[in-house]
């Protein structure tokens, strides 16, 4: 499994060049079973398609997302909510 975030330093509303320069009606993270990172990347690419403003080179571009592999280790709790409505 892979977590799949917008890289904080383009979260910033209004940042020039930013996929998320707007911050509304968008993804801004996914949780992803997938065998990689790229097929994770593509995962997510393919549920923002049309539906966010941020567009599918967001999530396959490492410039503009991370992609971190989640394992069993670690605290228990909620590993994403990412709540950003217009």
């Amino acid at each position: 499994m892979y977590l799949i975030e917008a890289r904080e330093e383009f979260q910033r509303y209004g940042m020039a060049g930013s996929p998320w320069a707007y911050r509304y009606d968008c993804f801004l993270g996914f949780v992803v079973r997938a065998e990689n990172e790229q097929q994770a990347r593509e995962f997510a690419a393919e549920k923002s398609d049309g539906a966010g403003d941020e567009g599918k080179e967001a999530w396959l571009d490492a410039k503009y997302s991370t992609c971190t592999i989640l394992t069993t280790d670690g605290e228990p709790g909620v590993l994403l909510s990412d709540y950003n409505a217009g």
